[in-house]
């Protein structure tokens, strides 16, 4: 079974923004969020909608499957 996995997708947003040269600020202000959403998505702390998965990947330039990462899950 596969699950998301919040602290590699938070490393894959974090290193969109450094090579897309945007910061959190940035999507915050594009997303009409506030910036310690953006701050807990890259820290892996919590994970984004579907809905917040999408505005991003159009705001890099990217497809989800560049944000989202899984990982197998132990059953």
């Amino acid at each position: 079974m596969l699950t998301l996995d919040e602290v590699k997708t938070g490393k894959a947003i974090k290193n969109l923004m450094k090579e897309k040269n945007i910061t959190r600020k940035d999507i915050a202000y594009e997303m009409d969020m506030d910036v310690n959403t953006i701050s807990h998505w890259v820290k892996g702390r919590n994970f984004p909608s579907v809905r917040h998965l999408v505005e991003l990947a159009s705001i890099f330039g990217v497809g989800l499957d560049d944000i989202v990462v899984v990982k197998e899950k132990n059953q």
